[in-house]
């Protein structure tokens, strides 16, 4: 990842309990991951996906209990493809995974590091209730309630 000061987004990913995605691709607990094959368009199946700084109102695909949540830290810019305009979901090439657990876990590192200056500055304006698995979001989203 190349990228200069306040280039890059954080991106709330769900991968199954053999750290795939539903693109096959296979996730490290911490490091560089690339999609096996991407195309820019909107298809998930081709590319790794996620929810930007973890903004989403609900998830279409992801069992949230049986597998893991990570961050992925990502270059902004033109292979970073809206694909969902209701979850906030993102397609995305590559990234580094920097964090990974639970949903609340990896909701307290977003709020924790979205200010940091290698971020683009619109992640200032995320708010505690936008981030799936903060205790704001959990009784905004009460259906998710139950998700640690």
């Amino acid at each position: 990842m190349k990228g200069n000061a306040n280039s890059y987004v954080l991106l709330l990913t769900y991968v199954d309990n053999n750290w795939m995605d539903i693109g096959d691709n296979i996730y490290p607990k911490e490091g560089y991951v690339e999609a096996k094959k991407f195309t820019k368009d909107v298809d998930i199946k081709f590319g790794l996906c996620g929810f930007l700084w973890g903004k989403t109102n609900y998830f279409p695909y992801e069992k949230n209990k049986s597998g893991h949540w990570l961050v992925i830290k990502v270059e902004f810019g033109e292979d970073l493809i809206k694909t969902d305009l209701f979850a906030e979901r993102y397609k995305f090439n590559s990234g580094l995974v920097v964090c990974y657990g639970n949903l609340r876990k990896t909701a307290k590192y977003i709020m924790r590091n979205k200010d940091k200056d290698d971020f683009i500055r619109s992640s200032r304006i995320v708010l505690p209730e936008d981030i799936a698995g903060t205790t704001d979001w959990r009784k905004k989203n009460i259906k998710y309630k139950s998700y640690n």
